[in-house]
């Protein structure tokens, strides 16, 4: 005989699982979850759409404000209070108004293009502008080592031989001021171009190693010196005198100095030996010899003499 399985007396059935129950979790948990995705995507929208009205508020306020420029690690030598009327003469060349609109798309690249066109600017590295109407630039920029003298003028130049604005008439030059470089071939560039010739390009070399000694104070004879003369550049004129030359404010004197420094590879003393042979004779003499050729090309002597 089969056993017979009792009835609840309540008649209710025996709990069973079913599908319902874990429909019913799955269904209040997505609803959860979209309920926070739609209110992120309110918040997000009404965000956007707070900027969009707050836009034309801010750039009310921004008009107000003058748009000025400010450099970035300007150099000490153009941030000099001698130098403002310099630097402003910069400035004027990125065209920036006060009443220019800071939004504008094309306002960096335009005072970048207008900087660039400057003689006084290698490059424009960097121009970036801020909703308060300041325009930050970040450039380098060339600064004048002497002047080179052509047809009775005095023309500016950078390290680099590029010409600066800025001549002065021969007669009217202060030798306290520049160690000028005369007797170059090319012809005088326009603004902001590179001179041309090797002959330039020594001469140059020999200007800022004789500067340089100066800023040192290893130049006690500088009062003496006047200019730097390349005409007689890889010996053109005459073959047994100095390539370089460097003209003394006395009648007809001259140092044959020669090679340009760092290139006398061996057939030459060193820059810094013909320096220190010219101011051991400008001690033992108390001056350079006037009205004389001074010869210090030699490695173990100076030779003094009439000029050629």
């Amino acid at each position: 005989m089969k056993r017979v399985k009792k009835t609840s007396k309540t008649g209710r059935r025996p709990r069973t699982q079913c599908g319902n129950s874990d429909g019913a979790r799955v269904s209040r948990q997505s609803f959860w979850r979209a309920t926070v995705v739609v209110s992120w995507l309110l918040t997000f929208s009404a965000v956007a759409y707070g900027l969009h009205r707050l836009q034309p508020v801010a750039q009310g306020i921004a008009a107000t404000q003058p748009c000025r420029l400010e450099w970035e690690e300007l150099p000490d030598w153009l941030a000099d209070p001698e130098q403002m009327e310099l630097l402003a003469e910069i400035e004027q060349m990125a065209d920036l108004r006060s009443d220019d609109d800071i939004y504008a798309r094309d306002l960096c690249a335009h005072v970048a293009a207008g900087l660039a066109a400057s003689p006084w600017v290698s490059e424009v590295h960097r121009v970036a502008k801020r909703s308060d109407g300041l325009v930050r630039v970040n450039a380098t920029f060339r600064k004048p080592l002497t002047m080179v003298l052509r047809n009775g003028l005095a023309y500016l130049v950078d390290e680099n031989g590029v010409r600066l604005p800025g001549y002065q008439r021969e007669s009217f030059l202060d030798p306290d001021d520049w160690i000028v470089i005369e007797g170059v071939r090319a012809g005088v560039p326009e603004l902001g171009q590179r001179w041309e010739g090797a002959d330039l390009v020594a001469g140059l070399k020999l200007a800022r190693f004789l500067y340089k000694a100066e800023t040192a104070d290893q130049l006690a004879f500088r009062s003496s010196l006047r200019s730097v003369d390349v005409s007689n550049w890889q010996g053109r004129r005459d073959p047994r005198s100095g390539w370089l030359q460097i003209r003394l404010l006395t009648p007809n004197g001259r140092i044959h100095w020669g090679l340009p420094p760092g290139e006398e590879h061996n057939i030459e003393g060193t820059a810094e030996r013909k320096l220190a042979a010219l101011a051991s004779l400008y001690g033992r003499q108390g001056g350079l010899p006037a009205g004389k050729s001074i010869d210090v090309r030699a490695e173990d002597r100076v030779i003094v003499g009439d000029p050629d």
